[in-house]
């Protein structure tokens, strides 16, 4: 079965998380307007700042002010998040039931279609969509009105209506189809001297794992092909899909495994030369076969023969 099963758990979770940080934010703002009452409590209407001697109250008041009107933007932000979660009815792929919730929205906008192909049927062969089955009289007239509009082509319902519960039929279709090849899809894991990478379905992700922190331009490669950084898992990750898994193992092999460079000279690119080993030195891809170190350790390794040499010539 496609998805996590811990689905609703994690969304339930999510929307505690949201209810608590609304909360907290709101009980925040409640103390800090009433800190910033009491810090002027005592303070007469129209009494004279003399030598600055209510200077403090009132800054006191004001930066509790300011931590409050913060505060409160924060709770309402969050309480729409919150809101938003609450009211989101999109079918998630890490959803288990996601298979049956998607067939029977194909069911829905299926006899949506062909009512509303009844409907047009109707008018055309009587000239009106009163009396058809299941409209009201005001529903019957809003579709004659609409039969009146060129736009429409002289139909209670456009055809370009039709046209868009077509292509939303054709999208669920698709969903339900790359689910199920989700669903064949084997566990995978390969381990490399850098990392490792992993198709797991039980939380549905393709996960890469570095063994050490990587420069900015493989972060910017990963991001680029929709890996995000998952704090939980310490990993890199994006929703599993064999498409997804081919791109991975992809991405790793021409991150870490292949060299290309371009020839001025032909103005093309050279073909990418594959590893044939790793360097006995520094654990580096060799690329060039009957070689033991990389050609950086090979320089290094020149260069402490060279100052060895002048050191014992002096």
């Amino acid at each position: 079965m496609a998805g996590r099963q811990d689905y609703e758990e994690r969304r339930q979770a999510r929307i505690d998380r949201l209810e608590n940080a609304a909360d907290n934010a709101r009980n925040g703002a409640s103390s800090a307007f009433q800190r910033s009452e009491n810090a002027v409590k005592g303070i007469p209407l129209g009494q004279p700042n003399i030598r600055g001697a209510l200077t403090g109250a009132m800054n006191r008041s004001r930066n509790a002010m300011n931590t409050a009107c913060k505060l409160t933007d924060k709770a309402e932000y969050l309480e729409s998040k919150l809101s938003a979660v609450e009211n989101n009815n999109t079918i998630s792929s890490d959803d288990p039931n996601s298979i049956e919730k998607l067939q029977e929205k194909i069911n829905k906008l299926t006899q949506q279609k062909e009512h509303f192909k009844a409907i047009n049927k109707y008018y055309k062969k009587h000239g009106t969509c009163k009396w058809f089955e299941g409209l009201t009289d005001e529903q019957a007239e809003q579709y004659d009105k609409n039969a009146e509009y060129c736009l429409n082509c002289g139909k209670p319902v456009a055809s370009f209506e039709l046209t868009s519960l077509n292509q939303r039929i054709k999208a669920a279709q698709e969903r339900i189809d790359k689910i199920k090849a989700v669903e064949e899809m084997p566990e995978e894991f390969i381990e490399y001297y850098f990392g490792e990478i992993e198709s797991n379905a039980e939380t549905n992700r393709v996960t890469i794992l570095f063994y050490e922190k990587q420069p900015d331009e493989i972060i910017q490669k990963l991001k680029y092909n929709g890996f995000k950084w998952a704090y939980s898992e310490s990993k890199w990750q994006r929703l599993r899909t064999p498409q997804a898994w081919r791109l991975t193992k992809r991405l790793i092999n021409d991150l870490f495994f292949t060299t290309t460079k371009f020839d001025l000279t032909e103005n093309r690119f050279e073909e990418p030369k594959k590893c044939v080993g790793y360097c006995a030195s520094c654990g580096a891809p060799l690329s060039a076969e009957g070689t033991q170190i990389c050609h950086k350790c090979q320089k290094e390794a020149k260069s402490d023969d060279k100052t060895l040499f002048s050191n014992q010539q002096d």
